[in-house]
């Protein structure tokens, strides 16, 4: 295998491993799966831990290109931010490392700066977006947009994970809606 497609290959392979020990994984289970040598995991990922945190960046990575998508700003900020409010659960609902990653896969330290920093992203965009649905005039000025975005967000993820770990988890379509339901209190809100 050459060297240059070597990192994809290993992180694809301590992904599903990952998936398979329920948020644990080997690193012999990973090379074997990888076909590489254990010594090429520690030059592209330096530890165990550094693997964690390039799966959690990955997972966030994926769930930002959805949750920051670009949509038509013609089309009403209301409207707009629906659609990408059910986009983000659906991925959330889709996606299998959603509920390992956000589910505490951040104990190992590496993993933890990871998921901050990635989350931290998020919650920033979700700011400018809030302020960008006042400068529209859609959400009141009195909201405070460093609070709103973020709880936003918050609320999401927590629901979603909530959702999910129910035994069935909660249809999507129920989630989606009910959580637009608050997100819309909570960005209409005024004084």
């Amino acid at each position: 295998m050459p060297k240059a497609s070597a990192a994809p290959a290993i992180l694809k392979a301590a992904q599903a491993c990952l998936m398979e020990g329920g948020g644990m994984f080997e690193m012999r289970a990973v090379t074997d799966r990888a076909g590489v040598a254990e010594g090429l995991v520690y030059h592209y990922f330096k530890s165990k831990a550094g693997l964690m945190a390039a799966i959690v960046s990955d997972f966030y990575e994926r769930y930002g290109a959805v949750a920051n998508r670009h949509v038509d700003r013609d089309v009403p900020w209301l409207e707009r931010e629906e659609a990408r409010l059910r986009a983000t659960v659906e991925f959330l609902y889709d996606d299998p490392l959603a509920r390992i990653v956000m589910g505490g896969l951040g104990r190992l330290p590496d993993a933890a700066r990871a998921e901050m920093e990635n989350r931290r992203d998020i919650a920033e965009r979700s700011v400018r977006n809030v302020r960008s649905g006042q400068e529209q005039g859609v959400i009141p000025g009195s909201v405070n947009a460093e609070i709103a975005g973020p709880a936003t967000i918050g609320a999401m993820n927590q629901v979603v994970m909530q959702a999910l770990a129910q035994d069935p988890p909660t249809p999507r379509d129920i989630v989606a809606t009910e959580l637009w339901r608050i997100i819309r209190a909570i960005v209409e809100a005024d004084g």
